[in-house]
């Protein structure tokens, strides 16, 4: 199993509003981080434009990951205990999605 196909799974697992509520989070985390910032006119485009630098995102700090991965209430549906890694992992997956949700529209 790839690193991609084992957060699809973990993705497909959580419920609409677990989603929901972790979709809120990133963006909330990084506007946050933007506000301090100042590098970008929204937390979407902080994304889009992170993603274009690094697929990885790695230009958004892991201190905001980290922060958006330790209140992530998923281990239930995972069906193990994830890890801090794992789960900002997870936040990154799910980050991704969001921005082609955002390129598409």
């Amino acid at each position: 199993m790839t690193h991609e196909e084992k957060y699809q799974a973990i993705y497909d697992k959580l419920p609409e509003e677990v989603v929901s509520n972790i979709r809120y989070s990133i963006l909330n985390n990084i506007d946050w981080w933007n506000n301090i910032e100042k590098k970008y006119d929204s937390a979407k485009e902080a994304l889009v434009s992170g993603y274009e630098k690094d697929k990885n995102l790695n230009i958004i700090p892991l201190k905001v990951w980290d922060n958006i991965a330790l209140h992530l209430s998923v281990n239930r549906y995972a069906g193990f205990e994830m890890s801090l890694a794992e789960k900002v992992c997870l936040s990154k997956f799910i980050a991704r999605l969001i921005i082609k949700d955002y390129e598409l529209s």
